[in-house]
């Protein structure tokens, strides 16, 4: 079942929510129960919220191209974060002091280093 109230996307009862985002400007919070799987493309877009902040998903997948960027209003949780330019991706996040967590096994990218972001918050890997 996927759902959208407002500003908020759901995803429960063992659904699978995939998005491919292009040319857009999106706010809201992603919410997901411990069945859901939710996956991003985000392509030239602006994604302003924060995902899977109750760390229940099964995963949640998000890849961002050269030109977008992400807003963060709370603490988030994802399997995997994927930059188009994994040397620069300060430049994709104001964390407006919030965190996002990452599994650090799917993510070696980041060498299982916390990253400091802009607005205060960080990119944290755990395990």
């Amino acid at each position: 079942m996927m759902k959208a109230t407002g500003a908020t996307a759901a995803c429960g009862n063992f659904g699978g929510f995939r998005n491919d985002i292009t040319d857009s400007t999106l706010k809201g919070n992603i919410t997901a129960d411990k069945f859901s799987k939710v996956r991003f493309n985000i392509n030239n877009s602006v994604y302003t919220g924060s995902i899977n902040s109750k760390n229940e998903s099964q995963y949640v997948d998000i890849t961002f191209d050269k030109t977008s960027k992400w807003n963060l209003t709370g603490h988030s949780y994802v399997n995997t974060i994927t930059f188009q330019n994994q040397n620069n991706i300060r430049k994709y996040i104001n964390s407006n002091g919030y965190n996002i967590y990452c599994n650090a096994k799917n993510n070696e990218w980041l060498g299982n280093k916390t990253i400091t972001l802009p607005g205060g918050g960080k990119l944290i890997p755990i395990s």
